[in-house]
């Protein structure tokens, strides 16, 4: 069960740099 916790935790981290670094990336309006 800590492996799925875990994982989970390291799933949302990297999905939130990647939106991160997308909204980066995405001209202003």
């Amino acid at each position: 069960m800590t492996l799925l916790r875990r994982q989970g935790t390291v799933y949302s981290i990297f999905l939130r740099i990647l939106l991160n670094a997308w909204f980066n990336t995405q001209p202003t309006v």
